[in-house]
This record gives structure tokens, C-alpha cells and sequence, in this order.
């Protein structure tokens, strides 16, 4: 008779645990399907727009004559921010993708903006060098790295950064977008008809 107790005790207790963990697992994922977004779990393993989208980091540098740039002067625009190098053989083969893009795309709400990651003068020059024979319609920042890096939690390149309309991020990938070409302008497409936060 006690053996039974014990037991029917132990599997009682042990159903009422399960109980516990499952209505534990149900609120968990209901409320991380309810938190916004944090910018530490934003990068993305494959090119896709975001559904849950959080607001980008309003970062301010200076562009290549000292004079001061923000993002949030970007807004009603759709943004792309590019993060390369010169000694990036992905990213130097992507630049002739981005500049044919900004042909295509020539009087919609968008903006390119390249964020080199060379440091010393002799690297920044080579890059300089580079995009002005590949693709002198696109500008390119130098000296500026460090806030892009740490806001957007950039551990690799090429890195690419769709801002929406709102100044949201839409997306976060790094990797190769030459494999991606006509889903990136199918996604850029869907964002020049985007109302402001309509997503």
C-alpha cells in the first residue's frame, strides 16, 4: 500500500511539474511573440524581410567633406546600408550589383549608403581607387566604421541593412547577396510601397 501511495504521489507531482513547465513554455512564447525586437537578435541567417521590425539606431557621422549625416535625415526613404572593404573579395564583387541597382532604381525613395571598413590611408585609398573605376555613382564613407559596427551588431562582411520608410530595420543579413539578386529587388520593390509604418 505504500509503494502505491509513494508512486501515485510521484506521478501526481510529476504531472502537476509538466503542467507547470507547459503553461511556463505557452506564456514564454506568447510574450516573445509580443516583446519588440532587440537589435541583438535582428541578424538573419537568409535575405528576408522582417515582420517584426524595431526602430534603427539614429547614427550621426560626417561624410567625406566634415560635414554632419544622420539616418534620421533618411526617413521617407528607403535606405540600404552596405559595410565592406577593400580586402573583401565578396564585397568588392558585389559593387558593380549595387551600382546597377541604383541605375534601376533612380528616382524612387531610396538611398545607398556605403560604409567602408578600411583603416589606415594607404587601405582607404585602394578602396577610393577601387569604387571610383567599378562604380563612381556611389558613395562611400571612410573613417565612420565604429557606430555602424557597434549599433547594428556587425560581425561580418559583406553586411547589408534595409532601413523602411519609418526608419525601421527591415533587414539585417551578412553574407553573399549575389546569390540573392532578384529576391533584393523584389524586396526593395515591396518597401518603395510601403506607407510609413504600414508593415
Amino acid at each position: 500500500m505504500l509503494n502505491r501511495t509513494i508512486t501515485y504521489r510521484s506521478m501526481s507531482g510529476l504531472a502537476t511539474l509538466l503542467f507547470v513547465v507547459l503553461l511556463s513554455l505557452i506564456y514564454f512564447n506568447s510574450n516573445e511573440r509580443e516583446s519588440p525586437a532587440s537589435i541583438e537578435n535582428i541578424p538573419q541567417s537568409k535575405p528576408i524581410l522582417l515582420k517584426d521590425r524595431i526602430q534603427a539606431p539614429n547614427i550621426i557621422w560626417k561624410d567625406n567633406f566634415n560635414l554632419k549625416l544622420s539616418l534620421e535625415n533618411y526617413k521617407g526613404k528607403v535606405v540600404y546600408l552596405n559595410l565592406w572593404a577593400h580586402w573583401c573579395e565578396p564585397c568588392k564583387q558585389e559593387i558593380p550589383f549595387l551600382a546597377n541597382i541604383y541605375s534601376e532604381f533612380v528616382g524612387s525613395p531610396f538611398e545607398i549608403i556605403l560604409i567602408n571598413l578600411d583603416t589606415d590611408t594607404k587601405e582607404i585609398q585602394i578602396a577610393q581607387e577601387f569604387l571610383e573605376q567599378k562604380a563612381p555613382q556611389l558613395t562611400s564613407y571612410y573613417n565612420v566604421s565604429d557606430p555602424f559596427i557597434k549599433a547594428f551588431k556587425t560581425h561580418a562582411i559583406p553586411t547589408h541593412i534595409l532601413l523602411d520608410k519609418s526608419g525601421e530595420i527591415a533587414l539585417h543579413y551578412s553574407g553573399d547577396i549575389l546569390e540573392h539578386t532578384e529576391n533584393f529587388k523584389s524586396m526593395l520593390q515591396h518597401l518603395f510601397q510601403e506607407n510609413l509604418a504600414s508593415h
